[in-house]
């Protein structure tokens, strides 16, 4: 079983996209097995192995996001963040106005799928553990 407070906490360690891999370790070992975030109003959704389900808004709301999406422009976005070079505040309003509406991490296959408005995929990406 796995608490907000245990989900907030480890995510507090994650400065930029570089802390991810540990980030997910962590939450990883706590039972959880994917997690969902909806940019549009701040949802956070982590699902168990045990079907457990803790859902609560988190950061940012209202992000807008575009109705255009643009995978190149995702995909730059993206790779400054996994660089350490933006924070994660920065990293959700740039996914919107690349056409992000949400992602899916997925702990057990260990990728991440964006998505747009449309419920269209624009990426999905490996995580890489360290």
């Amino acid at each position: 079983m796995f608490t907000k407070e245990q989900i907030e906490t480890a995510h507090n360690k994650v400065k930029s996209g570089a802390d991810f891999p540990k980030y997910v370790n962590e939450i990883k070992n706590m039972g959880i097995r994917s997690h969902e975030v909806m940019l549009s109003d701040g949802t956070w959704i982590f699902k168990g192995v045990d079907e457990q389900v803790v859902q609560f808004k988190r950061g940012l709301e209202n992000v807008n996001v575009s109705t255009k999406s643009s995978q190149e422009k995702f995909k730059q976005i993206l790779s400054m963040h996994q660089k350490g070079e933006t924070d994660y505040p920065t990293f959700c309003i740039q996914a919107g106005e690349a056409g992000v509406e949400k992602w899916i991490s997925d702990f057990e296959h260990m990728t991440v799928t964006y998505i747009d408005l449309s419920g269209n995929i624009i990426d999905v990406e490996p995580i890489q553990i360290v």
